[in-house]
């Protein structure tokens, strides 16, 4: 009962949301290194109460290039590079090394003045790091991803914005559960130079097959933009999961840089 109220919570939020529906000009782009730190203490249970005690640590960092191949096409890379430890059933695991990789292709479909539809088709290569949300580092094979997203620009009164929702199915291999993902953003300016925005990253499982579980998580995301330069902005936010059953509760900081060109 407490999934489904939040699901239908996000479902009628995600229309108000935005990330990267806008399609670059050929031969334009943008590149954001993000680094993230995340930690956690406690796990969500099978009910969703936060009551195992867990011992979860994280530091990732991630290259996200698009690029405009036409007025409609956008390829899209993304390697990551991980360092994370934590403590299983069967002991301590820990990593440092490449973890999943994603490669896509993005193409809109519609556009107004204020309104974007855009789908998206991709593949992600598992590295030898966490490759599914909180579990045994290294397991998983090659998935495959398709999204819409859905995007349009706002007036808040007098400060310009955005929304962006982005609805996934992402296909797992090696027996693993599929996923629904649900992305959502909204941006706003502050002033001129500065942007404010709040996301939510949902993901919920299909049913598993022992001995792999379901899962479910809501992350919640709040961080400030400052346009540095017309080419590059800095981002800092702050992350928690809201919500989950049989994953780690993470508090998380991130920092990214955003190169445009």
């Amino acid at each position: 009962m407490k999934r489904g109220l939040v699901l239908v919570i996000l479902c009628l939020w995600a229309p108000l949301a935005r990330a990267g529906a806008w399609p670059y000009d050929k031969g334009t782009g943008q590149i954001i290194t993000t680094t993230v730190y995340a930690q956690a203490d406690t796990q969500f249970d099978e009910t969703g109460e936060p009551s195992i005690d867990a011992e979860f640590r994280k530091f990732d960092t991630s290259i996200y290039w698009e690029h405009g191949l036409s007025d409609r096409w956008t390829i899209i890379l993304q390697p990551t590079y991980q360092n994370v430890a934590f403590e299983t059933t069967a002991g301590p695991e820990d990593y440092s090394g490449f973890g999943p990789t994603e490669l896509a292709l993005r193409r809109t479909l519609w556009r107004n003045e204020k309104t974007i539809v855009s789908a998206q088709g991709g593949v992600i290569f598992a590295g030898g790091g966490e490759n599914i949300p909180d579990r045994a580092l290294g397991i998983g094979g090659t998935d495959y991803e398709a999204r819409l997203l859905l995007g349009r620009s706002l007036m808040m009164g007098s400060r310009r914005g955005f929304a962006e929702a982005q609805f996934g199915y992402r296909v797992r291999s090696e027996g693993l559960p599929d996923e629904w993902r649900l992305d959502a953003t909204l941006g706003f300016r502050l002033v001129e130079s500065v942007q404010i925005m709040g996301q939510i990253f949902a993901i919920q499982s299909q049913p598993a097959i022992f001995p792999q579980r379901e899962y479910f998580s809501v992350k919640g995301q709040a961080s400030i933009v400052w346009d540095r330069a017309a080419n590059r902005s800095y981002q800092l936010g702050l992350y928690q999961t809201l919500a989950g059953e049989t994953i780690v509760k993470e508090t998380g900081l991130v920092f990214s840089i955003w190169q445009r060109y």
